[in-house]
């Protein structure tokens, strides 16, 4: 694929805007007073807009701090390793550092790394936070999770403005009225799909921490992973060149698009290699490389890393677009709201005036008025001062502009305790009502609730929106939506997480029957007892259904709900779109959209997530929409130059069975500088004959195989015999 960072037009961030204030937990005063060298310490830098303040911590989702000795001591910032550490969800391990749980990214005991506590951010911090720009955002909530032993603030900045400088929009991932709703859109990176927005993080992260082990015996690592179609090629633009790196990524040959595979597979750099999994499906690539993280010897030998969501800085980084969209949809939410005020109480000053004049018109004096029943009513209902906004838009916590200023006046307004002082230019509301200039303007004393519409088959994006949840982003519900493989969806409604068949459907990133990252809610769900989760997860791999009882499935339920969508209804959704709104959503997205609209949820309240642009999806699409309705030609005129390119472009990549034995061993020897040719000519040849592999189609080639082998067999066996016995006669 062609290098896309020349169509960027910014970093993605912006240390201008001062809308992030710290000091929601400790005492402001006292942070607002602090000297150059401690806010040098507890701040990005002296300069930086958002200033720090000490965060609460959870050991349970809605439970109450814990002692202060769990906390930080003072106003410094982010927590020591004493507060954000992290351990395995089956309990083998406890009190490991951020940089292990990146570079290991699965635990030994086949169990998922996640905090060991949560942070929570106060209401008013949040106040604070809503007028941060994407990077200030991600800055302040990586911090709570990444100690400074791990990496210091001043270089995770970098690291974060890094991240997102292949963007091809300044805001990352911005927010857009659609019709009735709100759409997310997350393909706005190097590859057109979300996982851009933790893979080119991950891919960073990656290089700093393989650079700070200067040339030891494990600063080399292998990075291997599986996809279904964009964590594969979001793997390989954030790795690509990276020294000392090897990113093997597996993808099931035939199950996903065109252009997902071409983004993969045109990639020439030395160190991507790109494998095709005959015969599998998504789940068994997975298997296959959850069965070589857990062989400790070729896991040590190749210094195994992972890049799908079971990595933990996977979900971390996707925290980050959840505050970042709920503050944008709240202060565009909040604008809609005091311009229909505004129009209100003008249409009500038009009509006061009317009646006044209509009075005046009457002759009846001011006297005559008050005994001539409803118009004097109607005028002695005095009407505002002209030129001035009465009521309630004074009382509205506007995030981004009332009366006329902008972000940035209000950003050059901020008191040291971060709150924008009232008048007439501030964007935390301004217009000049009710409050009088030179006082404080005084913000509503919640946020109100808004809920998030995800297209899920792995679980990653939902439980991004589930821990900002539990950090204490005001959401509502997040509606998990599933195509036609929905084992979420029959959970969330029945509480049965049973495995089936995966079907191929349009969307194909979600044909998944088991989700990886479901593990992490299953292990809040059991109260975070280790010892539970696991003999759950040991009879989901033994019988491959796991029931939950109702009070279990009750708790889930307190923060998602589920919606399966099939296919005729996403379509219809996908033509309704484009032909009310001019707006093509991918299949993916469109999913989760319909999903929305089937409960009932699409309206301004909800945030549906865009993951990937439609382009990506053309082919396959374009064959369901009718030729009367649609201008195709139009829709094939706009497809982005980068994907416009990929088929002129070479590709390389090998096919391998669907067995873990012939993946290690391919990938060792191409660590060690071996030539594959013969190990690939021999699978070649098996594959076609015998069937390697634990896929599907291998299980069919072996079963016709096993026959005519038996066949053959039998076949020789009888001349054998025959040969024997005419033999026997002959001698006779």
């Amino acid at each position: 694929m062609a290098d896309s960072s020349s169509s960027n037009s910014g970093t993605g961030g912006s240390s201008s805007s001062a809308g992030a204030h710290g000091g929601g937990n400790g005492d402001r005063e006292q942070q607002s007073q602090r000297s150059p060298n401690q806010l040098r310490q507890g701040s990005i830098s002296a300069s930086h807009s958002i200033s720090i303040s000490t965060p609460q911590f959870h050991n349970e989702r809605h439970g109450s701090a814990p002692p202060s000795a769990h906390q930080p001591a003072g106003p410094q910032y982010p927590p020591t390793h004493r507060g954000v550490l992290y351990c395995s969800t089956r309990g083998a391990r406890r009190d490991v550092t951020f940089e292990e749980v990146v570079m290991s990214g699965l635990a030994p005991d086949k169990g998922l790394y996640v905090p060991q506590e949560i942070p929570y951010i106060s209401l008013e911090q949040l106040e604070k936070l809503r007028d941060a720009s994407f990077v200030e955002l991600a800055n302040y909530i990586m911090r709570l999770f990444i100690g400074p032993e791990d990496i210091p603030p001043e270089n995770l900045r970098v690291l974060i403005e890094s991240s997102t400088k292949y963007f091809r929009v300044h805001e990352v991932a911005p927010v857009r009225k659609v019709g009735p709703t709100w759409v997310l859109e997350l393909f706005h990176g190097p590859t057109f799909a979300f996982k851009d927005v933790a893979l080119q993080f991950l891919g960073n992260m990656f290089e700093y921490f393989l650079a700070k082990k200067k040339g030891g015996p494990d600063a080399k690592l292998t990075v291997l992973g599986a996809t279904s179609g964009d964590t594969g090629s979001a793997a390989i633009h954030g790795l690509r060149g990276k020294k000392n790196i090897q990113v093997f990524v597996l993808y099931p040959k035939g199950r996903v698009s065109e252009v997902q595979e071409r983004q993969m597979t045109t990639v020439l750099d030395r160190n991507v290699h790109c494998i095709a999994v005959e015969g599998a499906t998504f789940d068994d690539c997975q298997d296959i490389v959850k069965a070589a993280f857990q062989d400790e010897g070729f896991r040590d030998n190749a210094n195994l890393g992972a890049v799908n969501s079971i990595n933990w800085a996977r979900v971390l980084a996707q925290i980050t677009y959840f505050f970042h969209a709920y503050f944008r949809v709240l202060a565009k939410n909040e604008k809609a709201m005091q311009k229909e005020q505004q129009q209100q109480q003008q249409q009500q000053q038009a009509q006061a005036h009317a009646a006044q004049q209509a009075q005046r018109d009457g002759g009846g004096g001011e006297g005559e008025g008050r005994d001539g029943g409803g118009v004097s009513a109607v005028a002695d209902a005095k009407a505002p001062p002209r030129g001035s906004n009465s009521g309630s838009s004074s009382t509205i916590a506007g995030g981004e502009g009332g009366g006329g200023g902008g972000n940035s006046e209000m950003m050059s307004q901020l008191s040291p305790n971060g709150i924008a002082e009232g008048g007439g230019g501030g964007g935390s509301g301004g217009g000049g009502g009710g409050e009088r200039e030179g006082k404080k303007k005084k913000r509503s004393k919640s946020l109100p609730k808004l809920s998030f519409s995800v297209p899920t088959g792995n679980f990653g994006d939902a439980l991004a929106g589930y821990y900002a949840k539990a950090m204490g982003l005001p959401i509502d519900k997040i509606l998990v939506a599933t195509n036609e493989n929905d084992i979420l969806h029959r959970f969330f409604t029945s509480g049965k997480y049973w495995k089936k068949e995966v079907q191929a459907t349009l969307s194909p990133s979600m044909d998944i029957s088991i989700c990886s990252n479901f593990e992490r809610l299953l292990f809040d769900l059991a109260g975070r007892d280790p010892e539970l989760l696991r003999e759950w997860m040991e009879e989901f791999e033994r019988t491959k259904k796991l029931t939950l009882p109702p009070p279990t499935l009750a708790k889930a339920r307190e923060d998602f709900i589920s919606c399966r969508v099939d296919q005729p209804a996403m379509i219809e959704v996908m033509l309704s779109f484009l032909r009310d709104y001019n707006y093509l959503l991918c299949p993916h997205s469109a999913v989760g959209v319909t999903a929305a609209k089937q409960l009932a949820m699409l309206n301004a309240d909800t945030i549906c997530l865009a993951t990937a642009h439609h382009a990506k999806f053309l082919d396959a699409t374009l064959k369901h929409f009718p030729l009367d309705e649609v201008d195709v030609e139009e829709i094939e005129e706009e497809v982005p130059t980068q994907l416009r390119d990929l088929d002129h472009l070479p590709t390389r990549y090998v096919t391998l069975p669907a067995s873990a034995y012939y993946v290690k061993k391919y990938v060792l020897q191409t660590l060690e500088g071996k030539d594959n040719a013969a190990l690939l000519r021999w699978l070649a040849l098996g594959g076609w004959v015998w069937g390697w592999g634990s896929g599907k189609q291998g299980k069919r080639r072996r079963q016709v195989s096993m026959v005519a082998a038996a066949a053959v067999a039998v076949a020789v066996v009888g001349t054998v015999v025959s040969v024997l016995e005419g033999s026997r006669r002959w001698r006779r």
